[in-house]
């Protein structure tokens, strides 16, 4: 079984949008890390949807030794 390893990632951001985090983390009663996780999983759902779709039907596989 395969587990996961969590890893710190970690940036800065302009105060107005710290504020704007604590903001919307509060009124969701969550944590600012659990927004900001909840926007990154977002984002990715839209970029994996973005490029499965738009990924040609003749690409193959890349083969590794």
């Amino acid at each position: 079984m395969k587990r996961i390893k969590n890893e710190l990632v970690a940036f800065k951001v302009p105060t107005p949008i710290n504020k704007k985090i604590e903001k919307f983390a509060e009124l969701e009663m969550i944590s600012k890390s659990d927004l900001i996780r909840r926007s990154v999983f977002a984002e990715f759902s839209k970029l994996d949807k973005k490029y499965r779709e738009n990924r040609p039907t003749n690409w193959s596989r890349l083969k590794t030794a």
